[in-house]
């Protein structure tokens, strides 16, 4: 409580904002809920106690947090998931970067995204969990069908995503994804045979398959060549 004391009173004396101090979970909880307060810090409060008394003030099944960090003269970023219960999935990983851009937006802060996976691929087969973990965070490819954003992932799930592929193409690694045309944002792993196909264009041969056939824009062939190391 003494290092909370004195956080609260350097952030009043900066002019920062008007601290108010909580040793009761439900409260704050309540508090937030009822807009009473604008933001929380979980400070000492036992972190299930706290996640629990989100979650039944907001009647919720889950809490999904990012942090924010800052190294010394350095970029403040978010950071997620936070609870060991967090982000297992993809849907809850694209969830938790939904809401993360969303709020730095709102902090006038330019969002890039970038996934992590709990192990490389030559790691598999080491542990079950650094299995699942680097399944889940395998992301195949982005598609657009009927003006809706796709995410397939690597067993084949299609999930739909409120970032449309230009917006996905300033977010992701150039080097892990290429903007096969308008319809297509292709990961590198993902691309199983390139074929010459009609009049010289290049189709591409994806896993997990798409219904639709996938082929590189003519005035992209030759930056998909070099992205391709061909």
């Amino acid at each position: 409580m003494e290092k909370a004391k004195r956080a609260k009173e350097e952030a009043e004396d900066s002019g920062f904002a008007d601290i108010t101090l909580y040793d009761d979970a439900r409260k704050l909880a309540e508090d937030l809920l009822n807009e009473r307060i604008d933001a929380a810090v979980r400070g000492d409060i036992d972190s299930n106690r706290a996640m629990g008394a989100v979650r039944k003030a907001f009647q919720v099944p889950k809490v999904l947090r990012s942090a924010f960090m800052q190294p010394r003269d350095g970029r403040m970023f978010l950071l997620a998931p936070v609870g060991i219960d967090e982000g297992w999935t993809i849907a809850e990983k694209v969830e938790i970067a939904r809401l993360s851009v969303r709020l730095m937006r709102r902090l006038d802060m330019e969002p890039k995204v970038g996934f992590m996976s709990g192990g490389r691929a030559s790691d598999k087969g080491r542990m079950a969990e650094i299995d699942r973990s680097i399944e889940t965070a395998d992301i195949a490819y982005f598609y657009s069908d009927e003006k809706i954003t796709f995410m397939m992932t690597r067993e084949g799930q299609h999930l739909p995503i409120d970032f449309s592929l230009d917006k996905l193409v300033t977010l992701l690694d150039p080097k892990q994804f290429f903007r096969a045309n308008r319809q297509f944002l292709v990961g590198f792993e993902a691309i199983e045979n390139v074929f010459t196909h009609f009049k010289g264009k290049l189709k591409l041969e994806l896993a997990p398959k798409n219904k639709h056939e996938v082929f590189v824009s003519g005035d992209r062939m030759t930056d998909f060549k070099e992205w391709l190391g061909k």
